[in-house]
């Protein structure tokens, strides 16, 4: 997945999990924070990322990143998620513990965390 999506749906992971919004998230792989705007819910998502100037919209079951041209899923229970990037036929899963989100992209088996701001 590409880091600038991965960032999006860590920060639309933890909106979920938490039922709050924060400012963005911090990368700790790239070392850089990121902000996004909008609302999370369980029914849509629109969120702007200010970064890339672009939305990632859609049920999270469906979300569309309008940045890469590609359709996500995530799917939360309780504080783990899971998901699948339709661009790069791959799937991934995490866990929201507080304000950090833990991100695991399966078939690398490559871990990512992010801190929610």
């Amino acid at each position: 997945m590409h880091p600038l999506t991965r960032a999006g749906i860590a920060y639309i992971a933890g909106a979920l999990a938490s039922g709050k919004t924060g400012a963005g998230v911090f990368d700790y792989a790239h070392c850089k924070n990121y902000v996004f705007s909008g609302s999370v819910n369980h029914a849509y998502v629109s969120v702007f990322d200010h970064h890339r100037q672009c939305h990632i919209t859609g049920h999270p079951e469906q979300l569309y990143d309008q940045g890469q041209e590609v359709f996500i899923s995530i799917i939360l229970s309780s504080t783990h998620f899971t998901g699948y990037d339709f661009c790069d036929s791959r799937a991934f899963c995490g866990d929201v513990d507080g304000s950090t989100v833990t991100f695991h992209e399966q078939d690398s088996m490559t871990r990512f965390s992010f801190r929610i701001l």
